[in-house]
């Protein structure tokens, strides 16, 4: 039986699914978690052999390169049943700016991305390189997650920085989670009042981190986000839009290096750092939130104030940025929201779009699966180079 397998890897993890390549039916999925942290862990469902594996690494991973020994393990027995691997590449360029297969020739190419991606472009491509090397046999993809983004204008992508930046050093605008905006806005075509060719819609994913998009007759005019995630949106530990004299005045004030102002500011703010609380589900259960929740341990009178005054961040942070792409858009049709954020907290969401001036638009909640999205990009990809 010929199969796909995908995979979508970040600093300390790696997910991978494996698929049935004509029906796309699920055959096994896991995860490793914790990778050059501690503790780590191992998680493997195979649905095709009902087997479950699962380990913990009490001293973490040293490196992917040990996620990949983990990984390798469990595929051994598919190698030669593999046809093809979709691997979530986070970003592209002029030349990668659509679905690619790579080969050793191209890779070179590729792994020049490297010079102005974040430090998980690194992670992606290790994962692709070392999957050329073993899966000689399957066709390997490509499939970056900015080129949901290509249609954006020049002009709101360029940074007010000196042009030689942008030209020289490619330093400007990019999108995230695009593979998820565009499976966002494909699961609710059906349900649009008025269809995508004609809209004008928000997407948003909001879940470990917040992400929205306006698409206008189906393409993206305008994102939130910026050439790293500095200027995006808040997240569960990351801070998003943040005045850099801050992060200067912090270094001074404090001491700190570079790398340490950094990972405050990806690490220990968001969510985090307002109220200490690292999950929307707990979040929203303490902000009055009617959900199926059981806090693990009593929070403090003086915590319960800092969920408080967490829940008006968020709400005035989301509508102000919703506001913002509506005002480009005009009159907004519909938004559609996915992630946990949005799955959750019903009546927040509904407090942020009242704040934004969005009542009257269409409301579609869609549940997202980004493997299935790859998987299916893949399979697309395969049926055209059949056709070839």
């Amino acid at each position: 039986m010929a199969k796909i397998l995908v995979l979508n890897s970040g600093s300390t993890f790696l997910n991978f699914k494996l698929y049935n390549s004509v029906d796309l039916t699920l055959l096994a999925f896991g995860q490793i978690t914790g990778i050059t942290t501690a503790p780590a862990s191992y998680s493997l469902n195979d649905l095709e052999h009902q087997a479950l594996t699962a380990k913990t690494f009490p001293e973490g991973l040293a490196d992917h390169e040990d996620a990949w020994l983990l990984l390798s393990g469990f595929l051994k027995n598919y190698q030669e049943q593999i046809v093809a691997i979709g691997h979530l590449i986070l970003r592209g360029s002029k030349d990668f700016c659509q679905t690619t297969i790579v080969n050793e020739i191209n890779f070179e190419s590729l792994a020049k991305t490297l010079d102005y991606s974040p430090p998980e472009q690194k992670v992606n491509l290790y994962y692709l390189q070392e999957s050329l090397t073993k899966f000689k046999s399957a066709l390997q993809f490509a499939i970056f997650d900015d080129t949901w983004y290509q249609t954006v204008p020049l002009a709101a992508k360029i940074l007010p920085l000196p042009l030689a930046y942008y030209r020289e050093h490619k330093i400007r605008r990019y999108g995230s989670d695009g593979v998820l905006h565009r499976q966002i806005l494909n699961l609710a075509s059906s349900e649009l009042i008025i269809p995508v060719s004609r809209a004008k819609v928000i997407t948003g994913y909001l879940d470990k981190t917040l992400s929205l998009v306006a698409v206008k007759r189906g393409q993206v005019l305008e994102f939130s986000g910026g050439f790293g995630k500095a200027e995006g949106l808040f997240g569960l530990t990351e801070a998003g839009e943040i005045d850099p004299e801050v992060i200067w005045y912090l270094q001074n004030k404090f001491n700190l290096s570079a790398k340490e102002a950094v990972e405050i500011f990806r690490e220990k703010s968001g969510l985090v750092g307002l109220c200490g609380i690292d999950n929307w589900p707990e979040f929203l259960f303490l902000a009055g939130e009617k959900i199926d929740y059981t806090p693990k341990v009593k929070r403090l009178a003086e915590e319960k104030e800092m969920v408080k005054l967490a829940k008006e961040v968020v709400v005035y942070r989301l509508a102000k940025a919703l506001a913002g792409l509506a005002g480009l858009l005009g009159q907004v049709e519909a938004v559609v929201l996915a992630g946990e954020l949005s799955e959750l907290g019903k009546n927040l969401i509904k407090q942020v779009l009242h704040k934004a001036n969005l009542d009257q638009a269409q409301k579609i909640f869609v549940k997202t699966d980004l493997a299935l999205a790859l998987a299916q990009e893949v399979s697309a990809q395969l049926k055209t180079n059949i056709k070839k």
